[in-house]
């Protein structure tokens, strides 16, 4: 329990670190991939360990499922880059960072 603290300080550094050019490096590809990746194996991990998921969509969901949502959805986010302004991207893919980021905390706390 002491460990996961320290770590979501380091994940809020990263956060911040990525946003001080602006928007631009959170809003970028690799940033969609590696949030949307980040959310997705912290939840499937959690779940496959006894966490129970909570998020909005996948209420319940099993690992599997939440594996095909997490990818489906990243898809959906790749093929929609170009159509979505920069500060829409950076607020979806900061989110999808800070539920990786909690999902880390909930993975500490497991038996």
């Amino acid at each position: 329990m002491r460990h996961a603290g320290s770590a979501v300080r380091s994940l809020i550094l990263v956060l911040l670190t990525l946003s001080q050019p602006g928007c631009a490096a959170l809003a970028g590809r690799e940033a969609t991939v590696t949030c949307q990746v980040a959310d997705t194996a912290t939840s499937v991990y959690a779940v496959k360990h006894g966490a129970v998921e909570r998020g909005l969509f996948l209420n319940g969901a099993s690992a599997g499922y939440i594996l095909g949502f997490g990818i489906f959805w990243m898809g959906v986010k790749l093929l929609l880059h170009d159509h979505v302004d920069e500060t829409n991207r950076a607020i979806l893919n900061g989110v999808a960072c800070a539920a990786g980021a909690y999902n880390f905390t909930v993975i500490q706390r497991l038996p």
